[in-house]
């Protein structure tokens, strides 16, 4: 998303917070729930770990692995990627 919105931090910022919002509205009508962002990281020199712009099952056992990396306790993690995966995926 950092080179989507033109390397502009603010902007991709503004996104994220825009999608953990809708998010948080669709989970609290449908099922009482609240999604809250507690942390965020923008890479802005590519990706850290060289498999997020692969295929969607390597994608996400990228991002398990990650989550092992991160010593702050979650419920769960998100990763908001303009990667367009092959095929018919649209989210993972």
């Amino acid at each position: 998303q950092f080179n989507y919105y033109g390397r502009n931090l603010e902007r991709t910022v503004n996104r994220a917070i825009s999608l953990i919002n809708v998010a948080d509205t669709f989970y609290r009508n449908s099922f009482n729930l609240r999604v809250v962002g507690l942390r965020a990281e923008t890479w802005t020199s590519g990706d850290r770990y060289g498999a997020f712009s692969s295929g969607p099952a390597t994608t996400l056992q990228q991002l398990r692995n990650y989550a092992r990396t991160v010593t702050q306790r979650y419920d769960a993690l998100m990763l908001i990627t303009g990667n367009d995966f092959s095929g018919n995926t649209i989210g993972i």
